[in-house]
């Protein structure tokens, strides 16, 4: 990997495997502004990017959460004496919760950075 230079963004960099180690190495570019050839899309404000990056730390938090609640209704399962499990269907409303939160986020983001386009 190419030194990083003070005020050069990782994006504007192009890697390439050594000839010795082509396998392990992966080639890639990064363009830098690809938003600004997608249709529909534009620059954010400052602002709008940090109401970004809250939400979008938010939904790590509610991740994490998910993620917890996840492992007790696994160790839930783990017990033998836990038949209302089965009829409750825990996973299932888990599953249903996390897809509506992520529905949610998305509606969040994009209420943010109001895309041009359907």
């Amino acid at each position: 990997m190419p030194e990083q230079q003070t005020g050069t963004a990782l994006s504007e960099y192009l890697y390439r495997a050594p000839e010795t180690m082509p396998s392990l190495w992966l080639e890639y570019v990064v363009m830098k502004d690809q938003h600004t050839k997608i249709s529909g899309y534009r620059d954010l404000s400052q602002e709008e990017i940090d109401l970004m990056n809250e939400i979008k730390a938010h939904a790590e938090e509610v991740r994490l959460l998910i993620h917890k609640i996840d492992q007790h209704i696994n160790s839930q399962r783990e017990t033998v004496d836990n038949p209302h499990t089965v009829t409750t269907n825990p996973s299932r409303w888990l599953a249903e919760g996390r897809t509506d939160l992520q529905k949610g986020y998305m509606c969040l983001v994009r209420s943010v950075a109001q895309p041009a386009t359907f």
